[in-house]
């Protein structure tokens, strides 16, 4: 599972790239609660696969919340904390991020161990014949109006970007860029010589375009 956190290498997909105009973008707020249809069965099976073990017993990253919300006096029994969970702790929302209609899903992880330093973890959900699937993602570092939304991104598809990072897909592969706090929040301008390197002379354009952009068409750069 790949996070959005690194430039893309070198390769037919990369050199193909072309930093167009980026039309309007509007800001995305992602919603608290349970997603719906099956989405959630995939996002669960997310949260068990990240296991525990103390004193020969198994646990996973969403039975240790529960208990974790118990034992902070949010929630009195497992219902309660479930609920809690899913009012401040899951976020959800629909984009088009492939351009063919179809609304693909942002589900938004704000539980331990899926947070760190870069935000939490946000997948990016892909409904097929056979439901919906995981394909990619990104960090956030809240759900609430951390994300900016185009029709019309590099390559003239969908964008989705955070205040690092920017995410498209063409149906086949992602394409993903970081534009500003690629070495940590302290520099906002930093970028390895490793991901220069290996970025090309496209993406880099789409890195300055990026970087220098106002965040959601509000006139300052975030």
């Amino acid at each position: 599972m790949l996070f959005a956190a690194i430039l893309i290498g070198a390769g037919f997909w990369a050199s193909s790239l072309h930093a167009a105009q980026i039309s309007d973008e509007i800001p995305l707020s992602l919603q608290a609660g349970r997603p719906p249809q099956d989405a959630w069965l995939v996002v669960e099976y997310e949260l068990r696969s990240e296991t525990t073990e103390i004193n020969g017993m198994k646990s996973d990253a969403l039975e240790d919340e529960l208990h974790n919300i118990i034992d902070r006096g949010e929630a009195r029994t497992r219902v309660e904390a479930f609920a809690y969970l899913l009012r401040y702790e899951i976020a959800w929302g629909y984009l088009d991020i492939d351009g063919d209609g179809v609304n693909e899903m942002l589900v938004w992880l704000g539980i331990p161990p899926f947070c760190g330093s870069a935000g939490c973890q946000t997948l990016l959900l892909h409904q097929t014949a056979a439901g919906w699937q995981q394909e990619f993602g990104l960090y956030l570092s809240e759900p609430a109006d951390s994300l900016c939304y185009t029709r019309n991104g590099p390559d003239a598809f969908p964008m989705v970007r955070s205040d690092s990072v920017a995410l498209w897909w063409d149906g086949i592969r992602q394409r993903y860029v970081c534009y500003r706090y690629c070495m940590g929040w302290s520099d906002p301008d930093a970028i390895s010589e490793e991901e220069l390197s290996a970025a090309t002379p496209e993406e880099l354009s789409v890195r300055k375009l990026l970087h220098d952009r106002p965040w959601c068409g509000n006139g300052s750069v975030n």
